[in-house]
């Protein structure tokens, strides 16, 4: 292990160790140890090319703790060099990819999926997928903004995973990651609307727009970067008052 670029060998062992016992929910099964067998020197040597092996291993192991089941995985990362280089690559090069991938294991089903490298960067598409994610309306705001968080981190895990394999270029990630937030605060003011008009009613021919500054107004987002919006509002003059509680 020391040979494949691990400075902690021992530390490493015990961890590989340990899946083959099956101390982790994802490889307690017999077929998942057996194809995990199979799996391991190819798995190491590709986790060991990376920038960082042992915080890989790591991440993986954090993400075997939290997965019900891997054999899926195990089995595509074995027939797939090309899926497992870039498994490898999220793991060891990519800290943010792999602290989101380790605590949520579920973002890779976009990863598997054949539509993976050809990625649409339509804002519509995006705000559907969301939707759906979120499911049956929400009972209060704080239900939704958890829901809409989970909906939000595999389109952005996507993106990263996409920059990463160099299916999107920089400029192409960026405005993919505008398109996600984009489609994020359609989503958003779409239910802050309703959560409000249910407390307050509505005040009759009141419009409101959403004005995006800075990076996302450019569309050239980043991972890191937060959102500058400004909130425009306008009703008519002889608007009467809300049909609701004041």
């Amino acid at each position: 292990l020391l040979r494949l670029g691990f400075r902690n060998g021992e530390q490493a062992a015990e961890t590989v160790r340990g899946w083959h016992f099956g101390r982790r929910p994802a490889v307690t099964s017999a077929r998942a140890r057996e194809v995990l067998t199979e799996l391991t020197p190819a798995l190491l040597v590709a986790l060991g090319r990376t920038a960082s092996p042992d915080a890989a291993l790591a991440a993986l192991d954090r993400a075997f703790e939290r997965m019900p089941a891997a054999v899926e995985l195990l089995t595509l990362l074995k027939s797939n060099e090309a899926f497992l280089t870039l498994f490898a690559e999220m793991l060891g090069s990519a800290p943010r990819l792999a602290d989101v991938l380790s605590t949520h294991p579920h973002v890779l089903d976009g990863v598997i999926d054949p539509g993976f490298a050809n990625p649409s960067l339509s804002t519509n598409e995006i705000a559907v997928r969301m939707r759906a994610a979120i499911g049956a309306e929400p009972e209060c705001a704080e239900e939704f903004l958890d829901r809409l968080r989970d909906a939000v981190r595999p389109e952005t895990f996507l993106v990263g995973a996409r920059l990463l394999s160099s299916i999107l270029s920089p400029a192409q990630a960026g405005a993919a990651y505008a398109a996600v937030a984009e489609a994020a605060v359609q989503v958003s003011l779409a239910e802050v609307r309703r959560f409000f008009a249910l407390e307050h009613g509505v005040v009759e021919g009141a419009e409101i727009a959403i004005l995006a500054m800075g990076r996302l107004g450019s569309r050239d987002l980043t991972a890191n970067s937060d959102l500058d919006l400004i909130f425009i509002y306008d009703r008519p003059d002889d608007a009467p008052p809300s049909n609701g509680r004041r």
